[in-house]
């Protein structure tokens, strides 16, 4: 404890150097500062070990160069060697060291053998943290790290790269327990999207995710519209670039991107610049192509696994984006840039527009146009609009013609007879011709033509026809003022006594339920009326103002 600790060199030996705590002999190894110069063709280099309940925490190591040659490893028989390595025997696991300019860099070993400059494959390690390291793989037989692997916990490492090529990764890395915990220093990180599988709905041939970017339309029209060959990708994450950045790009399924211009217009491989920007990529073994002539894909066209690339934009290049897509929606991106590059990344927002939170978005049309299963309490906002809208009842948007189906009482499988398959929505609520009780889809079987409901058939329809159960919903965040021609026109009768001040006509109106009504009736005349009967007549003529002015009912 509080020691200074200064070693050289360490070299050919299968362990180097080992930090042990043994709770039997001195208990901890703890508060020492460990300065490194040379460490040298091994297996494990330096090796932090915890046991009988032994405490090796807050430590400080300055330097290290972690390296090795061919001929400084042969015989070593190992097919993982470890440049820091933590181990425990489960009563106890390290905290709080710090490695202050690290130099990792290796590569090219054969005979499936690999290294891993940060191994904690053995230990829950926690508040480890790299500093401005050296990191250069030759390949990927060199790679970061492996992260704790055990179901109940994880490890703690953060990592700030000075300077950093190559493979950072290891096969054994997932989302769940790996790359999330390999951090960056905050002000070299950007992004970590997580996935869209949860906020994706299915809308007949298009698809709409919950909590979209806001840069995401530019315009009413869209900077990503149906003009746009972007299929089902989902470009949701826009920086301007003030000139060419570095960019390290994790991802644990396929890369998907695109380039703009100053004008934020969409470069396409027209002239060939998407290929340009293939050129710029360094990565091992992955493959990129051009996809619909306007983005950027790793991979083929199946869902991959774990990938890391280093992009480098080209000039033309002024903005980049990246893309969620709906073939591996379970994928999620990370994004990180060295310093220098930080500040030269700026994420783009949507005209300073704050966006719903929840909220499905869209270009356009009313939540009863859109071919999808609405649940209550939905939202969903109209970019072209800035129109959001609750959904109050559960039910299909667009209601569909031409369906039919058969099936028999005491089964909860229907056969679709007529009308297109895809219409059928997993969780949509519909009725059968003759049968008023509600049915709700469980699953569906497109090669088969069948569908299962959650409750036995009542009756045994044949080609029966379907309804399905319409959605209801109202306008949440509608024009509070405007001239008369902009009155919002989609308000429901749930929405009575809403105000709205028509600048045209200098005053407030409300909605009734059905329509927008002046609070101030025609003017009444006074009665000049010189009999009961007319002025009976000239009474019932007020009220009937007052009930036309929704005054009274």
């Amino acid at each position: 404890m509080w020691s200074n600790i200064k070693i050289n060199i360490a070299a050919r030996f299968k362990t180097l150097i080992v930090c042990e705590a043994d709770g039997q002999l001195s208990q901890s190894f703890a508060w020492n500062n460990i300065w490194l110069n040379q460490m040298w063709g091994a297996i494990d280099y330096f090796v932090v070990s915890s046991v009988n309940n032994g405490w090796p925490n807050a430590n400080l190591v300055y330097g290290g160069s972690f390296g090795y040659s061919s001929n400084d490893i042969t015989g070593l028989n190992s097919n993982i060697m470890s440049f820091v390595k933590a181990i425990s025997d489960g009563k106890y696991h390290s905290n709080a060291w710090t490695f202050y300019g690290c130099q990792f860099e290796g590569g090219s070993l054969a005979n499936n053998s690999h290294i891993e400059c940060i191994n904690c494959s053995n230990s829950l390690i926690r508040g480890w943290r790299f500093r401005d390291i050296r990191y250069e793989a030759h390949d990927n037989t060199m790679r970061l790290g492996i992260l704790c692997n055990t179901s109940d916990s994880y490890a703690d490492v953060q990592v700030d790269f000075m300077f950093a090529i190559g493979d950072v990764n290891s096969n054994t890395l997932t989302f769940t327990n790996g790359c999330k915990n390999i951090n960056t220093a905050a002000d070299a990180f950007l992004l970590d999207t997580g996935s869209i599988a949860n906020n994706l709905k299915k809308a007949g041939a298009i698809y709409l995710i919950k909590n979209m970017d806001s840069f995401h339309y530019r315009s009413n029209t869209g900077l990503f519209n149906s003009t746009t060959s972007f299929s089902s990708y989902f470009p949701m994450h826009l920086y301007k670039l003030d000139e060419q950045v570095s960019i390290r790009v994790y991802a644990n399924g396929r890369i998907f991107f695109g380039i703009c211009d100053e004008n934020m217009n969409i470069i396409t491989n027209n002239d060939g610049l998407l290929t340009s920007q293939i050129d710029n990529i360094v990565r091992t073994g992955i493959t990129f192509t051009v996809i619909n002539n306007c983005l950027i894909r790793s991979g083929g066209d199946a869902a991959t696994s774990y990938q890391q690339v280093n992009i480098l934009t080209i000039p033309t290049a002024k903005y980049i984006f990246f893309c969620h897509n709906t073939i591996d929606p379970d994928n999620a991106i990370k994004i990180q840039v060295q310093r220098l590059s930080f500040k030269k990344m700026h994420k783009i927002s949507f005209k300073g527009r704050v966006r719903p939170n929840d909220a499905y978005w869209y270009f356009s049309g009313l939540p009863n146009t859109i071919v999808t299963n609405w649940e209550k309490e939905d939202k969903y906002y109209i970019t072209s609009t800035d129109q959001l809208y609750r959904i109050t009842k559960s039910g299909v948007g667009l209601q569909y013609s031409g369906l039919t189906v058969t099936g028999t009482s005491g089964t909860s499988t229907l056969t679709v007879n007529a009308g297109d398959m895809t219409k059928f929505i997993e969780g949509a609520e519909f009725t059968i011709a003759g049968d008023s009780t509600v049915y709700k889809i469980k699953s569906m079987d497109t090669t088969a033509l069948t569908i299962n409901v959650q409750t036995n058939l009542i009756t045994s329809p044949t080609t029966a026809t379907v309804t399905f159960i319409a959605a209801e919903y109202e306008l949440v965040n509608y024009l509070k003022t405007g001239t008369t021609a902009q009155r919002p026109t989609t308000l429901t009768s749930t929405q009575f006594g809403a105000l709205y001040y028509d600048t045209t006509i200098d005053k407030h109106v409300f909605w009734n339920g059905s329509a927008w009504v002046d609070y101030r009736t025609t003017s009444q005349a006074n009665s000049t009326a010189t009999d009961i009967a007319t002025l009976q007549t000239d009474f019932n003529a007020l009220l009937e103002k007052l009930k036309s002015a929704g005054l009274m009912s």
